[in-house]
């Protein structure tokens, strides 16, 4: 199956998970929304657009994690964060569950 969401990051230099509850996914694409105005920083629970800690990724980027072979739901996107250097910027993402 494939699902969509959003996150948006309200205050700079505060992380919040692309979502509340844990939810597994099999692969999942994180892309910056059209709006946003800084970087945004994908990352575990220690992300930090301050500190440059995480993954950048600009207008244009995409940051991907790809599928393990035969290990269905090897992400949980309540432990993937984002935070960004501009507040309001948000990010959109697509995953996959088999």
């Amino acid at each position: 199956m494939l699902y969509s969401g959003s996150a948006t990051v309200t205050t700079s230099g505060t992380k919040v998970p692309l979502l509340s509850t844990p939810t597994k996914a099999d692969w999942i694409t994180i892309y910056p929304g059209t709006s946003n105005s800084g970087t945004i920083y994908v990352g575990g629970s220690n992300v930090s657009a301050s500190s440059d800690i995480g993954a950048p990724i600009g207008a244009g980027d995409a940051f991907v994690c790809w599928p393990f072979g035969n290990s269905h739901g090897a992400y949980d996107l309540s432990l993937i964060y984002v935070d960004s250097t501009s507040s309001g910027d948000k990010v959109k993402f697509v995953y996959g569950r088999n």
